[in-house]
């Protein structure tokens, strides 16, 4: 089961994008982006990347899943930098994080 707040941020893009036109996108991490930067870190996930897929999926709703690749070049990068980077390429607009918000 999908995380309720992580549910009702996936509704909420659903809508947006539903009202424009335009497909529904997820993005996530293919690996915990604290395991680049800390190679020792072993970070106690809820799910694995293949499992995130199965439960979006399981949301019923008809999304497009965006993995991206954390590597050292994003790490590099200021939370608006990264997000205007790789979003760009995949998405036009919605909600973000808090970190963009500040």
């Amino acid at each position: 089961m999908v995380h309720l707040g992580h549910h009702y941020l996936i509704d909420h893009v659903r809508q947006l994008a539903q009202s424009q036109g335009m497909p529904s996108k997820v993005v996530t991490f293919g690996t915990h982006p604290r395991q680049v930067v800390q190679t020792s870190f072993v970070p106690k996930l809820l799910s694995t990347p293949e499992e995130k897929l199965k439960l979006l999926h399981e949301t019923g709703y008809r999304l497009i899943p965006v993995v991206l690749n954390f590597d050292l070049n994003m790490a590099a990068l200021t939370a608006r930098e990264s997000h205007a980077t790789d979003t760009e390429r995949t998405v036009k607009r919605g909600p973000t994080g808090y970190r963009l918000r500040q």
